[in-house]
C-alpha cells in the first residue's frame, strides 16, 4: 500500500508525501510489476492506533496523481477509505475500488454509481468483531484500540449501513474481505462475507454473484475467471445443498463444502 508519512497502516506500507512523492513510489511499484496499486493513506484506519479513522489524510491532489500514474501504466487501483471527504476524494480522482466505505452517504454513493467505483465493503470484519466479542475472545489489541477510539468520541456507525446505501444507489459491490490486513479476518473464511450481503439486504445469487463474475470485473480477470463457461478456468465449489436456499453452505460453519477444483485439479476432496 501507499500512504503518507505515519497514516494509515505505515508499517505495512510505502509511506510518501506531496504529489512529486507519492509519484514517485507509485512508479517505483510500477516498475516492480505490481498488478495493483493500493492507496491506503486516503484516511485513517481502525487498524492504525492513535489515528481517527473517518479523518482524511492524503490530499486529492496525492491521490489524483497516483491514480493518473497506475492508469497509465494499465494497472487498477484499490483504496482505503472511511470517512466522507477521503470516499470523495478518491472517487473524483477515479480509483476503481473502494474498500471499506464506513461513513457512505447518499451523495457519495450515487458518486460512485455514476463513475462506476466497484466497492467492498469487507463486512467480514463485522462478523468476526461480533462473534469474538459474544465469546469475550477479541484479541487485547483490539480491545485496547476500540477503548482509544470510545475515548477519541467516535462513534461507530450501524453495522451495514454503508452496504445498504451503496446497494439502494446501484453501485457495484463486490467481494472482499481485508484478510491479510486485519487480524479479525482469516483466509479462507471468505464465506462469510456473502452470509453478511445476504444479511444486509443481497438474494443470495446476487451476493453469490458479487463474489464471483462480478469480482472479477475489476481484477481484469473478468476473460478468465468468475462464471462456468468454455475457455475459462475450472474454478468449482462441490457443496452439499442448495446456497440459494441457505447461503451458510458457502461458509466454513456447516462442513458443507464438499470438494474444491482450482484450475480443473481437485485442490480439496472430503
Amino acid at each position: 500500500g501507499v500512504t503518507m508519512t505515519g497514516g494509515h497502516a505505515w508499517y505495512l506500507c510505502e509511506e510518501a508525501d506531496g504529489v512529486e512523492g507519492v509519484r514517485k513510489v507509485v512508479r517505483g511499484q510500477i516498475k516492480r510489476k505490481v498488478d495493483c496499486i493500493k492507496i491506503m493513506g486516503v484516511t485513517g484506519g481502525t487498524a492504525t492506533p492513535g489515528v481517527d479513522p473517518g479523518a482524511a489524510q492524503f490530499e486529492y491532489e496525492e491521490v489524483e496523481v497516483a491514480v493518473r500514474e497506475a492508469k497509465k501504466a494499465g494497472k487498477t487501483v484499490a483504496c482505503h477509505a472511511h470517512g466522507t471527504e477521503g470516499i470523495r476524494n478518491a472517487v473524483l480522482a477515479g480509483v476503481t475500488t473502494l474498500g471499506h466505505g464506513m461513513f457512505l452517504n447518499d451523495e457519495l454513493a450515487e458518486l460512485m454509481a455514476e463513475r462506476g467505483v466497484y466497492f467492498v465493503p469487507t463486512l467480514t470484519n463485522t462478523y468476526h468483531r461480533r462473534e469474538l466479542e459474544r465469546q469475550g475472545k477479541l484479541p487485547p489489541l483490539w480491545v485496547a484500540r476500540l477503548a482509544e477510539l470510545k475515548a477519541m468520541g467516535f462513534v461507530w456507525p450501524e453495522p451495514g449501513q454503508a452496504f445498504k446505501i451503496a446497494y439502494k444507489h446501484g453501485v457495484k459491490i463486490v467481494l472482499g474481505t481485508d484478510c491479510g490486513g486485519n487480524p479479525l479476518s482469516i483466509h479462507g473464511t471468505n464465506g462469510f462475507e456473502l452470509l453478511m450481503m445476504t444479511e444486509f439486504g443481497m438474494s443470495p445469487m446476487e451476493a453469490i454473484i458479487a463474489g464471483t463474475s462480478l469480482a472479477a470485473e475489476p481484477l481484469k480477470m473478468a476473460d478468465k475467471i468468475g462464471s462456468i463457461e468454455p475457455g475459462k478456468l475450472a474454478d468449482l465449489l462441490v457443496v452439499d445443498g442448495n446456497p440459494l436456499q441457505d447461503i451458510r453452505i458457502l461458509t466454513p460453519l456447516d462442513n458443507k463444502i464438499v470438494m474444491v477444483m482450482k484450475d480443473g485439479k481437485f485442490v480439496r476432496e472430503q
